[in-house]
C-alpha cells in the first residue's frame, strides 16, 4: 500500500512480517521513499485467540501527524481480523488522544481497546 505523505515523498506499509515464523506475531514497517524506516507496529494474538494486542507503535517525530500511525493501526486491525480476533487492545502509550481518535476506548488507566 502506498500512501502519499506530501509532494516530496510516499510511505510504504510492508505488512505482515512474522516473528520467529510464529503467525501469532505481526510486525508492520512503514518505509519512506528512500527506504528509511519511519514507523513500525508490533503485536501478537493472545492465548485465547480472540484478542490481538498492539504492543508497540512508533512513528519517527519528523513523520508524525501525517496519518502513518493510523495506517499502521488499521493494518494491524486487518491482520487481527484475518486471524479471527474480535478485539484489539493497546496497553500504555504516551498518546491517549491518538488512540481515542482512531476509535479506541480507554478501559483502564493506560489501556485501550476496540471491537473489530
Amino acid at each position: 500500500m502506498i500512501v502519499p505523505l506530501d509532494e516530496g515523498g510516499a510511505i510504504d506499509i510492508v505488512a505482515e512480517a512474522r516473528h520467529l515464523d510464529d503467525e501469532r506475531y505481526c510486525i508492520l514497517v512503514a518505509a519512506g521513499i528512500s527506504d528509511d524506516i519511519v514507523a513500525y507496529a508490533a503485536g501478537l494474538i493472545g492465548s485465547t485467540g480472540q484478542i490481538a494486542s498492539l504492543e508497540e507503535l512508533v512513528v519517527a517525530e519528523a513523520h508524525q501527524g501525517r496519518g502513518i500511525g493510523t495506517l499502521l493501526v488499521r493494518a494491524f486491525e486487518r491482520w487481527a481480523g484475518e486471524h479471527a480476533c474480535r478485539t484489539v487492545s493497546i496497553a500504555g502509550g504516551p498518546a491517549p488522544g491518538f488512540y481515542a481518535k482512531v476509535g479506541y476506548t480507554r478501559t483502564q488507566a493506560f489501556h485501550f481497546s476496540r471491537r473489530l
